[in-house]
């Protein structure tokens, strides 16, 4: 998990210091940086952390969190949904929308 929470930070932190032009893309950025970074200390706590009681803390705060974010992730497949179903109607056009708004978003400029 460290590993892979590394990478993603040294990309995000790579890709922060390329978009000078972009204020929104700098802040979304740097926003995932510090989550990645909260995970991070979670982890690392955690493995501290392993009695029985700190285990059943654990596994509260957990539920807690996933009946916080879960229905998010819902509202968020839902959405995607009505995007997928628009594009289908609208065709052509509304995917050759979608592919510049993405390339907007992910430009390395």
């Amino acid at each position: 998990a460290y590993a892979i929470i590394r990478a993603l930070m040294k990309t995000f932190t790579i890709a922060r210091a390329d978009c000078k032009k972009q204020p929104a893309l700098k802040l979304a950025l740097s926003i995932a940086h510090e989550f990645l970074l909260f995970i991070q200390k979670v982890i690392e706590i955690q493995q501290k952390n392993v009695s029985a009681v700190s285990l059943a803390v654990w596994e509260r705060a957990m539920e807690e969190i996933i009946t916080t974010f879960g229905p998010v992730k819902a509202r968020l497949g839902n959405i995607s949904k009505g995007i997928a179903k628009r594009i289908e109607k609208q065709g052509n056009k509304a995917k050759v929308r979608l592919i510049r708004f993405v390339d907007i978003i992910v430009s390395d400029e």
